[in-house]
């Protein structure tokens, strides 16, 4: 993903999982690759963007979210489950969020929202613990993190989740594959000095 500095998101590569948001899914096959940038229909005013496993984010700046992609762990965000809506091939509003001032820039299967008045939220795969919920469950509308406040930034990876506060502490939930006993933890847990 690109983004111009007029507010427009133009995309190129892999298209199997519509990931690309341009209306339409490349055959499977040596024609599932779109090889130049190509805009993104229906986005303005665009402020980050973030691209995930199959899936795509754009934050604009009215503090609102927009997804595309494949959606069988429920990462668009839009309430849809995996068994009716296997994919969007053009963006739509991620529900239930405003006043969004950062996403993560990659989650593999989840994408995190740094909210205005310092509020983390998640939602996708959360296979490993990386939605921070307690649960092992997809989460297909965002959910609030709870047990931390305040966050200044996040930062979403593979199956983990960070973030950092505003009195500078770090927290991380989700997988930790280099942790020699590979651990999960399924709520937000403050990383020691």
């Amino acid at each position: 993903l690109a983004l111009k500095a007029d507010g427009t998101v133009w995309a190129w590569g892999d298209c199997s999982w519509c990931q690309l948001g341009i209306g339409a899914e490349i055959d499977e096959g040596p024609m599932d690759i779109q090889p130049l940038p190509v805009l993104v229909p229906g986005l303005t005013n665009v402020i980050q963007v973030g691209a995930g496993g199959y899936h795509s984010v754009a934050l604009k700046t009215d503090g609102s979210v927009w997804a595309w992609g494949a959606n069988f762990t429920s990462q668009i965000g839009d309430g849809s489950s995996p068994d009716a809506v296997e994919m969007r091939n053009l963006p739509v509003q991620v529900a239930g969020l405003s006043n969004v001032i950062e996403i993560s820039k990659y989650g593999y299967f989840h994408t995190l929202a740094l909210r205005r008045d310092g509020t983390v939220w998640a939602w996708g795969q959360n296979l490993y613990g990386q939605i921070g919920d307690g649960t092992k469950f997809d989460v297909n509308i965002p959910k609030k993190i709870l047990g931390i406040s305040a966050c200044k930034s996040i930062a979403a990876g593979y199956y983990r989740s960070y973030a950092v506060a505003t009195d500078g502490t770090v927290w991380a939930w989700g997988n930790d594959p280099y942790n020699p006993y590979n651990t999960i933890t399924i709520s937000p847990t403050k990383i020691p000095n």
